[in-house]
């Protein structure tokens, strides 16, 4: 841990870079901080590719010392920007729960609007707690079993360090072109946002390093999104205080993201989705409020959609699948809302509005149906990765788990997590149910949606239970004055409209709005529910044994259920810390002893919280962390790695050794899954094979190297490859199995290579030998 302890620095330069360029701009719209940190490394991510490319066009070397006052930049004019507004509206916002804080700044961000519950000052701070507990939970493993100096052996992590080194050795990191080297000079088009964040932290002989530290930045990222997610979700403070907890126990992401299956660009893209998703959320519920009065009132909250605009090509950036996996996630409730806005348009008489918003949910259906049979996406489906068993597909899709080594705490934390999420399921229904009893009871014309409703006689009223409002899911805070209906104002009965303009109609609209919803509070969402059912079909799925459907939705994810399930935990991550909730309240309800009923609730409520929280952690081992320090051992320790394995301790060693032994010019042969890819990032020495494709420009060059290599004392035509490539090192392993294929199957002419004439040894680790080749002349 003290070699971690080091490299602390360069973790807080880090989150520093990913937050600040793009913090105050989203904060300029929203209050909630939470929201603003989980958002805004995608703002980040978004300007820094466009920065890359913009550098390519005009000839500027990408680096550190480039790109960084650009980012700088961008956090000072966002800085400038949130505090003029803020300065622009000083109203204090009483109602948003902070009487010493200015409401947001945006014009269209009153009260009215809000989409979220702004925390009391003291809830938050314990939220921050929690997500920095959250993160230790996540980052515990790495920082206890895995030396930051040592390279995640593992197929795309291999890739992804060398596309960092190379970046800093030809400072082009755009996203067309930039990885080039890897693929011997061709333009490939690739999501490089993750190579060039992390190039601005490294230096040649530190990529290694740089790129661990990584693991640690996009945990924290994905911890805060978790509690930012559930505070949009959610008006419970309990559960918006265990997500951040809940988020770093679970095992797909960020346990098997970033320790065994190591693909840090998908990584990255999974863990900005919470932000995404509270940002849409927020925009969606302002969008619907303000169109109350037509289209024009959307025009306020267009700085905020641009911000979201911006933030998902950030996303894209990072990785495309997380463009699928989000609109996978919030496809119920952007269906349910465009339903509610059309009807809505449709009872003011308010036509237009209704066909651009009818208009607006075919277009979100049919787009992207269009997408997923569009020619880029079809490629992806025809990626080999078939399904395996309707079995593994009913055993995953619900309880998604990664195939970590079976363990106490692997299948306690699975189950604990089964329960939680099926309680917060319960919890949320039956407040949803509680929810329109009353509301149905007080105002049976919402049965009716399309009739007129007006203000006519007082009546009585009854109220929600606070636990209802607790767990309702919903997010939203009462709008209107204190009171609303429950005073006996504005009470609304179905009735007929004569003569009606459509203004007036749009008020009795609001006013039974603000009624209902000051009776009873908000309304419970349901569609969390639905986004976990959608992840979890596409799991089911994924896993599920071949067929056109499976092909057809999963292709985004190259059909791949892991990269599906660390998307899906997102959705698992506010049903959970709902039912965490309901199990709080059931315990303060019925096990705390007679005289703490006499303490206050938020004070009983927060020692049972915390005191069940541990107990859960401790059943769970602290969220199954022996399977968790297993997946680490399994790509990070050297000397017993699993499958994917490729270089012992002393094969390092000896490529480490490569700035001693080799002149700079050297060009080094190789099989790189016998450990040759590392070359460059630890030998700091070019090599033909930087990545495990064998990917030269030239086919019959790769042909011969690959497969005639150890022909070179007999086939003239090797040498001819070997002198027009410049080829001068060649990097002998014995051969062995990369998972179930053996490594000469898969490059016959680099094993078997008679060294005994025309090659010079240089140096050697274990079982691997450096040598330099003369067998084609000096």
């Amino acid at each position: 841990m003290a070699d971690w302890i080091v490299l602390m620095p360069l973790l807080v330069a880090m989150v520093l870079v990913a937050v600040l360029p793009g913090y105050f701009w989203i904060r300029s719209s929203i209050r909630s901080s939470v929201v603003a940190v989980a958002f805004a490394p995608a703002l980040t991510f978004t300007l820094i590719t466009v920065v890359s490319e913009v550098y390519h066009r005009a000839g500027v070397f990408f680096s550190a010392a480039s790109v960084l006052p650009v980012l700088g930049v961008s956090a000072l004019v966002g800085l400038a920007v949130f505090l003029l507004r803020r300065r622009g509206h000083p109203a204090v916002g009483v109602v948003l729960g902070d009487d010493l804080t200015a409401r947001p700044p945006l014009a269209g961000d009153s009260p009215s609007s809000h989409a979220y519950r702004i925390l009391p000052r003291h809830t938050r701070t314990l939220m921050w707690g929690m997500v920095a507990l959250g993160w230790v939970v996540a980052a515990l493993p790495l920082l206890i079993s895995a030396d930051p100096a040592d390279p995640v052996q593992q197929w795309d992590s291999t890739f992804h360090m060398s596309g960092v080194w190379n970046i800093l050795r030809t400072g082009q990191a755009q996203p067309d072109g930039g990885l080039a080297p890897l693929y011997d000079g061709r333009s490939v088009t690739y999501p490089i946002a993750w190579h060039a964040f992390t190039s601005l932290f490294s230096s040649p002989t530190t990529v290694v390093q740089a790129s661990n530290v990584t693991n640690l930045l996009i945990m924290g990222i994905w911890v805060a999104g978790g509690a930012a997610f559930t505070a949009v979700v959610s008006t419970s403070r309990t559960a918006v205080v265990a997500a951040p907890v809940i988020a770093g126990c679970l095992l797909n992401m960020p346990a098997d993201a970033l320790t065994m299956y190591s693909q840090w660009p998908n990584a990255l893209g999974v863990s900005l989705l919470p932000g995404l998703a509270s940002v849409a959320v927020v925009l969606g519920r302002r969008i619907e409020r303000a169109t109350e009065v037509g289209l024009s009132g959307v025009v306020p909250h267009l700085p905020l959609a641009v911000l979201f605009a911006l933030g998902a090509v950030g996303a894209v950036a990072a990785h495309p699948s997380s463009a699928f996996s989000l609109l996978a996630i919030l496809f119920a409730p952007l269906l349910v809302s465009l339903w509610r806005l059309v009807r809505r348009s449709a009872w003011v008489g308010d036509w237009a509005s209704a066909a651009v918003f009818a208009a607006t949910a075919v277009a979100a259906i049919w787009a992207p149906l269009v997408i997923l049979s569009s020619d880029k996406v079809r490629d992806m489906g025809d990626y080999p990765r078939h399904g395996i068993s309707w079995l593994e597909a009913f055993s995953h899709f619900l309880t998604p788990y990664p195939p970590f080594s079976s363990s106490v705490g692997m299948g306690m934390t699975i189950a604990v997590t089964a329960v939680l999420v099926l309680l917060g399921v319960v919890a949320t229904v039956s407040a949803a149910r509680a929810w329109n009893r009353l509301a149905l009871r007080a105002y049976p014309d919402l049965r009716r949606p399309f009739t007129y409703a007006r203000p006519l006689e007082d009546g009585p009223r009854e109220t929600v239970s606070p636990s209802l409002s607790g767990a309702d899911g919903s997010g939203i805070e009462e709008d209107g004055p204190a009171g609303g209906a429950g005073s006996g104002e504005g009470i609304l009965r179905a009735g007929e409209p004569e003569g009606v303009s459509r203004r007036e109609l749009t008020r009795a609209w609001v006013e039974r709005r603000i009624a209902i919803r000051g009776a009873f509070g908000p309304r419970p969402l349901l569609w969390p529910i639905a986004s976990y059912l959608v992840m979890a079909g596409l799991t089911f799925l994924a896993y599920a044994p071949d067929s056109a459907l499976r092909t057809f939705l999963t292709a985004p994810w190259y059909l791949d259920p892991r990269r599906i399930m660390e998307a899906q935990d997102l959705t698992l991550i506010p049903l959970a810390a709902l039912g965490f909730e309901h199990a709080v309240n059931w315990l303060r309800s019925h096990r705390v002893r007679r005289a703490d009923e006499h303490r206050s609730y938020s004070s009983g409520l927060t020692r049972i919280g915390a005191l069940l929280g541990a107990w859960l952690l401790a059943m769970t081992l602290v969220g199954a962390l022996d399977a968790r320090i297993w997946a680490v051992g399994y790509v990070y320790d050297a000397d017993h790695l699993g499958k994917p394995g490729m270089a012992t301790t002393a094969e390092l060693e000896m490529i480490r050794r490569m700035p001693q032994t080799l002149p700079e010019d050297a060009l080094v042969l190789g099989d790189p899954i016998a450990g040759a890819a590392y070359t460059e990032v630890l030998g700091q020495r070019l090599a033909v094979f930087p990545q495990l494709y064998h990917t030269l420009s030239d086919a019959f060059d790769e042909a011969i190297i690959v497969n005639h290599f150890n022909e070179i004392h007999t086939n003239p035509e090797v040498c001819e490859v070997v002198l027009r490539r410049g080829i001068t090192h060649y990097y002998q392993d014995a051969d062995g199995y990369y998972y179930q294929s053996k490594r000469s199957d898969r490059a016959p002419g680099l094993y078997g290579v008679d060294t005994s004439t025309g090659f010079e040894l240089v140096d050697q680790g274990g079982t691997a030998k450096l040598y330099r080749i003369t067998a084609c002349g000096e």
